[in-house]
């Protein structure tokens, strides 16, 4: 067996290095040829790794950025199963649908909800959204997206079963 030691301050460096390397976010299908004032629609996937080496993420937020907001802002028209916030925080207060911004939290629907899609994302799961943006201006810009999520304790030191200890117990009439 390898080992590695292991600092509890590493853990926090370890998370975000997982969410860079083992999560997948996709932009694609982005709507082409528009004029100002004109909307368009994109694809967004994101993809968790497969077991073994993936991991339960919880509370999952996507981060959208648009580096130029005279060129194209995002819509925060979307489904009643996400909600569209200013911040990373799921106390901040719900965008308004229909507000354009040049950048927005998308957030899922909590777990315990029981409503699909939700803010859990197990290994291997896929989410696929549709966003909507307004070209605003004529020019190039780009539009970035990356997840926020925590990963559990328990989920990187489950619970688990040991070694079983065996030994035969005659009793004598």
């Amino acid at each position: 067996m390898t080992t590695s030691t292991l600092s509890l301050s590493d853990l926090s460096q370890l998370t975000g290095d997982y969410l860079r390397q083992e999560v997948e976010v996709r932009i694609s299908n982005v709507t082409r040829n528009l004029q100002r004032l004109e909307e368009g629609t994109f694809d967004l996937t994101i993809t968790n790794a497969a077991a073994p080496r993936g991991i339960r993420l919880q509370d999952v937020t996507v981060h959208l950025q648009v580096d130029s907001g005279a060129v194209l802002k995002l819509s925060t028209s979307m489904s009643a199963l996400l909600q569209a916030r200013a911040t990373g925080s799921r106390s901040a207060p719900v965008l308004p649908g229909g507000t354009l911004v040049s950048e927005m939290f998308v957030f899922f629907q909590p777990a315990a909800a029981g409503i699909s899609p939700d803010d859990v994302l197990e290994p291997g799961e896929v989410q696929e959204l549709e966003l909507r943006f307004r070209g605003e201006g004529a020019g190039t810009t780009d539009l970035t997206a990356h997840v926020h999520a925590t990963i559990a304790p328990e989920d990187l030191f489950p619970r688990t079963q040991g070694a079983t200890a065996e030994k035969s117990i005659t009793i004598r009439p």
